[in-house]
Protein backbone atom coordinates (compact mmCIF):
# COMPACT_ATOMS: atom_id res chain seq x y z
CA UNK A 1 0.00 0.00 0.00
CA UNK A 2 1.26 3.36 -1.37
CA UNK A 3 1.98 6.14 1.37
CA UNK A 4 1.37 8.77 -1.77
CA UNK A 5 -2.82 9.91 -1.49
CA UNK A 6 -2.50 13.15 -3.52
CA UNK A 7 -0.55 13.42 -6.76
CA UNK A 8 -0.18 17.17 -8.44
CA UNK A 9 0.87 18.15 -11.72
CA UNK A 10 2.15 22.00 -11.95
CA UNK A 11 1.13 24.27 -14.88
CA UNK A 12 -1.12 26.88 -16.26
CA UNK A 13 -4.63 26.17 -18.11
CA UNK A 14 -5.61 26.78 -21.62
CA UNK A 15 -4.58 25.49 -24.57
CA UNK A 16 -1.94 28.48 -25.34
CA UNK A 17 -0.05 27.15 -22.15
CA UNK A 18 -0.57 23.23 -23.13
CA UNK A 19 3.11 22.66 -24.01
CA UNK A 20 5.18 24.79 -22.43
CA UNK A 21 8.15 24.24 -20.60
CA UNK A 22 5.96 25.23 -17.26
CA UNK A 23 3.40 22.73 -18.12
CA UNK A 24 5.44 19.55 -17.53
CA UNK A 25 3.93 18.43 -14.60
CA UNK A 26 0.62 19.02 -16.22
CA UNK A 27 1.57 16.28 -19.26
CA UNK A 28 2.79 14.01 -16.84
CA UNK A 29 -0.52 13.61 -14.74
CA UNK A 30 -2.18 13.75 -18.41
CA UNK A 31 -0.75 10.80 -19.26
CA UNK A 32 -0.89 9.05 -16.36
CA UNK A 33 -4.47 9.23 -16.05
CA UNK A 34 -4.71 8.24 -19.78
CA UNK A 35 -2.48 5.44 -18.86
CA UNK A 36 -4.60 4.20 -16.05
CA UNK A 37 -7.83 4.81 -17.98
CA UNK A 38 -9.20 6.52 -15.53
CA UNK A 39 -12.66 8.06 -16.43
CA UNK A 40 -13.93 9.28 -12.60
CA UNK A 41 -12.80 12.80 -13.41
CA UNK A 42 -14.36 15.69 -11.84
CA UNK A 43 -13.92 19.40 -12.20
CA UNK A 44 -14.52 22.64 -10.63
CA UNK A 45 -13.30 26.00 -10.78
CA UNK A 46 -10.26 25.49 -8.84
CA UNK A 47 -9.16 21.80 -10.02
CA UNK A 48 -9.41 18.91 -12.34
CA UNK A 49 -9.43 16.01 -10.08
CA UNK A 50 -8.76 12.04 -10.95
CA UNK A 51 -9.65 9.13 -8.25
CA UNK A 52 -7.52 6.00 -8.91
CA UNK A 53 -8.24 3.01 -6.85
CA UNK A 54 -5.20 1.07 -7.22
CA UNK A 55 -6.99 -1.05 -4.54
CA UNK A 56 -10.33 -1.63 -2.68
CA UNK A 57 -8.84 0.02 0.61
CA UNK A 58 -6.96 3.16 -1.46
CA UNK A 59 -8.11 5.82 -3.02
CA UNK A 60 -5.24 8.34 -4.33
CA UNK A 61 -6.34 11.60 -6.02
CA UNK A 62 -4.67 12.85 -9.12
CA UNK A 63 -4.85 16.67 -9.41
CA UNK A 64 -4.25 19.47 -11.92
CA UNK A 65 -4.63 23.05 -10.38
CA UNK A 66 -6.96 25.25 -12.45
CA UNK A 67 -5.58 28.34 -10.52
CA UNK A 68 -2.85 29.01 -12.75
CA UNK A 69 0.46 28.28 -10.85
CA UNK A 70 0.65 31.00 -8.63
CA UNK A 71 -1.84 29.64 -6.84
CA UNK A 72 -1.66 25.87 -6.77
CA UNK A 73 -1.20 26.19 -3.25
CA UNK A 74 -4.76 26.98 -2.63
CA UNK A 75 -5.73 23.87 -3.99
CA UNK A 76 -3.59 21.79 -2.85
CA UNK A 77 -4.59 22.65 0.25
CA UNK A 78 -8.25 22.48 -0.04
CA UNK A 79 -7.68 18.63 -1.04
CA UNK A 80 -5.74 17.98 1.76
CA UNK A 81 -8.36 19.13 3.89
CA UNK A 82 -11.08 17.96 2.61
CA UNK A 83 -9.63 14.47 2.85
CA UNK A 84 -7.46 14.83 5.35
CA UNK A 85 -4.20 14.31 3.20
CA UNK A 86 -0.62 14.65 5.24
CA UNK A 87 2.26 16.59 3.39
CA UNK A 88 4.07 13.42 3.47
CA UNK A 89 1.40 12.25 1.48
CA UNK A 90 1.51 14.75 -1.57
CA UNK A 91 3.70 14.26 -4.70
CA UNK A 92 4.25 17.57 -6.25
CA UNK A 93 5.35 16.76 -9.77
CA UNK A 94 6.80 20.11 -11.69
CA UNK A 95 9.51 21.59 -14.02
CA UNK A 96 13.21 22.70 -12.68
CA UNK A 97 15.71 25.57 -14.61
CA UNK A 98 18.44 23.89 -12.59
CA UNK A 99 18.24 20.47 -14.21
CA UNK A 100 19.15 19.71 -17.72
CA UNK A 101 16.13 18.20 -20.12
CA UNK A 102 16.26 14.34 -19.60
CA UNK A 103 16.80 14.42 -15.91
CA UNK A 104 14.46 13.78 -13.08
CA UNK A 105 15.43 14.33 -9.64
CA UNK A 106 13.38 12.71 -6.57
CA UNK A 107 13.07 15.11 -3.27
CA UNK A 108 11.08 15.94 -0.45
CA UNK A 109 11.80 19.04 0.85
CA UNK A 110 13.76 21.58 0.36
CA UNK A 111 13.21 25.61 -1.29
CA UNK A 112 11.12 26.94 -4.27
CA UNK A 113 14.36 27.17 -6.36
CA UNK A 114 12.46 30.24 -7.30
CA UNK A 115 9.32 28.31 -8.93
CA UNK A 116 5.99 30.09 -8.55
CA UNK A 117 4.03 26.89 -8.02
CA UNK A 118 6.13 25.51 -5.58
CA UNK A 119 6.22 28.40 -3.85
CA UNK A 120 2.44 28.97 -3.31
CA UNK A 121 2.74 25.36 -2.04
CA UNK A 122 5.31 26.00 0.64
CA UNK A 123 3.50 29.21 1.81
CA UNK A 124 0.20 26.83 2.73
CA UNK A 125 2.02 24.60 4.43
CA UNK A 126 3.82 27.05 6.01
CA UNK A 127 6.58 24.09 5.79
CA UNK A 128 7.87 22.04 2.59
CA UNK A 129 7.23 18.79 3.53
CA UNK A 130 6.60 17.27 0.97
CA UNK A 131 7.65 14.89 -1.97
CA UNK A 132 8.88 16.28 -5.35
CA UNK A 133 9.59 15.08 -8.57
CA UNK A 134 11.37 17.63 -10.43
CA UNK A 135 11.70 17.66 -14.19
CA UNK A 136 14.71 19.06 -15.56
CA UNK A 137 13.85 22.09 -18.78
CA UNK A 138 17.45 23.30 -19.26
CA UNK A 139 17.54 27.08 -17.83
CA UNK A 140 17.41 29.70 -20.69
CA UNK A 141 19.45 31.60 -23.21
CA UNK A 142 21.72 34.37 -21.48
CA UNK A 143 19.43 36.53 -23.56
CA UNK A 144 16.05 35.74 -22.65
CA UNK A 145 13.61 36.13 -19.44
CA UNK A 146 13.09 33.16 -16.95
CA UNK A 147 9.33 34.23 -17.63
CA UNK A 148 9.48 34.23 -20.80
CA UNK A 149 11.62 30.94 -21.70
CA UNK A 150 9.30 28.75 -19.41
CA UNK A 151 6.14 29.90 -21.25
CA UNK A 152 7.79 28.95 -24.37
CA UNK A 153 6.78 25.43 -26.27
CA UNK A 154 9.43 22.88 -25.98
CA UNK A 155 11.19 22.84 -29.39
CA UNK A 156 10.46 19.77 -31.96
CA UNK A 157 14.52 18.59 -31.04
CA UNK A 158 13.76 18.60 -26.94
CA UNK A 159 10.10 16.71 -27.85
CA UNK A 160 11.67 13.48 -28.26
CA UNK A 161 13.23 13.95 -24.62
CA UNK A 162 10.10 15.65 -23.30
CA UNK A 163 7.74 12.31 -24.96
CA UNK A 164 10.70 9.92 -22.83
CA UNK A 165 10.46 11.78 -19.76
CA UNK A 166 7.10 12.28 -19.84
CA UNK A 167 6.59 8.26 -19.94
CA UNK A 168 8.97 7.22 -17.66
CA UNK A 169 8.21 9.43 -15.17
CA UNK A 170 4.28 7.38 -15.01
CA UNK A 171 6.25 4.73 -14.33
CA UNK A 172 8.24 6.12 -11.79
CA UNK A 173 4.57 7.23 -9.72
CA UNK A 174 3.26 3.93 -10.43
CA UNK A 175 5.75 2.22 -8.72
CA UNK A 176 5.80 4.47 -6.01
CA UNK A 177 2.58 4.14 -5.75
CA UNK A 178 2.56 0.20 -5.30
CA UNK A 179 4.83 -0.08 -3.29
CA UNK A 180 7.29 -1.73 -5.43
CA UNK A 181 9.62 1.50 -5.12
CA UNK A 182 10.71 3.27 -2.05
CA UNK A 183 10.92 7.47 -2.43
CA UNK A 184 14.47 8.36 -2.03
CA UNK A 185 16.50 11.28 -2.73
CA UNK A 186 17.70 10.65 -5.80
CA UNK A 187 18.88 12.01 -9.60
CA UNK A 188 17.40 10.08 -13.15
CA UNK A 189 18.69 10.34 -16.03
CA UNK A 190 16.14 9.14 -18.31
CA UNK A 191 16.32 11.02 -21.82
CA UNK A 192 19.31 11.37 -24.11
CA UNK A 193 19.57 14.29 -26.32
Amino acid sequence: MSNIKLIVGLGNIGASYAKNRHNFGFLVVDSLVQKLKLDEISTNKSYEVAIWRPNTDEKILIVKPLTFMNNSGLVVAELMRFFKIGESETLVIHDDLDLPLGTVRMRQGGGSGGHRGVESINLVFGNDNFKRIKLGINRPPEHLPVEDYVLQNFSNDEQKDVDIVVDQVGQIVLQLCSGNKEFTEETIKVAYS
